[in-house]
């Protein structure tokens, strides 16, 4: 996740009188009171990801969403009945296209969120852009009352992502967890993990898992590379807390998407298909089937979903062509794998 969403614009953190004490909190931020007290159905699902397995007969599948903001005003019962018909398993939601905070959603605006997408075959994969909305969220401010506020609303995104039949939340938000100018980078990596930690029972509790994304160094100063994500979730060790690898990110610190896989095979639990132009799958130069082909030989059967920056070409056809794109470059990485198992040499034949 990065970029910015048309319309939307972010602001700094809050004023610096904040308060620090948790009976304040919902001062600090107004819309993160909870959410409206009634029964809210949840979906459990295993948790997605790689099963660890070795997939070199090509005997996972794939599957594949994609990030419901460039559609930007349409709704997303409309959205959905798009994905299903070209094709798409799922859809990934960014929480401000369905309200400035998620507390404003009620039970059965949510269990209508995920009922619409079952009734079209789809699953809702997760949320991303988790920290734009409300205003003055930033995960690992000095501020204690800031940082407070922040993991608040998180455990709810937690709770709405469950309401809702979510599995993932994609922690990215890079201008809410750059290192600030008077902070040091071991100061922000600690409070950022203890942010994480406080979150992980919530996560646990709801079945979701979160992923951190690296992003590149044009969007944040901080957490860059799938190395640098993979240590902080080595660090916390919990099967609630993953690795989402992007696609353009990756690329644009000059790195191997296929290398990155390979590496983090074990912790991978989310990627995003983006080309790296900021464009979908197929719209630019990125060549996906070395991608492809790596998560197939890790075994990866979770999803990939598509997220773009720009929504110059219209949604529904960005849609259609990423996922040809995605589903070709399948196909090719599958035809790869077969031409070696057909010339690898067969175990006691003469030679």
């Amino acid at each position: 996740m990065g970029g910015h969403p048309p319309r939307e614009r972010r602001r700094g953190v809050l004023a610096a009188h904040q308060p620090a004490l948790p009976e304040r909190a919902a001062q600090a931020l107004p819309g993160l009171a909870h959410p409206p007290a009634g029964s809210q159905e949840r979906l459990r699902r295993d948790r997605p990801g790689n099963d660890g397995k070795d997939g070199r007969g090509g005997t996972t599948r794939m599957k594949f969403a994609f990030c419901n903001e460039m559609f930007q005003d349409v709704p997303l019962r409309r959205i959905f009945r798009t994905a299903a018909e070209i094709g798409y398993d799922g859809v990934e939601i960014a929480p401000f296209t369905v309200a400035r905070s998620v507390n404003e959603v009620g039970p059965d605006v949510r269990k209508a969120i995920r009922d619409d997408a079952a009734e079209y075959g789809l699953e809702i994969t997760g949320l991303h852009w988790l920290l734009l909305s409300p205003e003055g969220l930033y995960l690992n401010h000095p501020d204690d009352g800031i940082r407070y506020c922040t993991r608040l609303y998180l455990c709810d995104l937690i709770k709405f992502c469950g309401d809702i039949g979510g599995r993932v939340m994609v922690a990215g938000s890079p201008k809410q967890r750059d290192v600030l100018p008077d902070q040091t980078y071991e100061a922000t990596w600690d409070r950022t993990r203890q942010a994480y930690l406080e979150c992980l029972p919530t996560a646990e509790e709801n079945g979701v898992t979160l992923c951190l994304e690296p992003l590149d160094s044009a969007q944040t100063n901080f957490i860059n590379t799938p190395d640098e994500a993979a240590r902080m979730v080595r660090e916390i060790d919990h099967p609630h807390f993953r690795l989402i690898i992007d696609v353009r990110a990756t690329l644009c610190q000059g790195l191997d998407v296929a290398a990155a896989i390979h590496e983090h095979r074990d912790i991978t639990a989310y990627i995003h298909f983006n080309d790296a132009s900021g464009n979908g799958p197929g719209f630019g130069d990125t060549d996906f089937v070395p991608i492809l082909r790596a998560l197939r030989e890790t075994g990866y059967d979770g999803y990939g979903s598509v997220e773009v920056f720009d929504y110059s070409h219209g949604a529904e056809h960005i849609a259609r062509k990423s996922l040809e794109t995605l589903k070709a470059a399948l196909s090719a990485a599958s035809a790869a794998d077969a031409a070696d198992t057909a010339d690898a040499p067969r175990e006691g034949a003469a030679g």
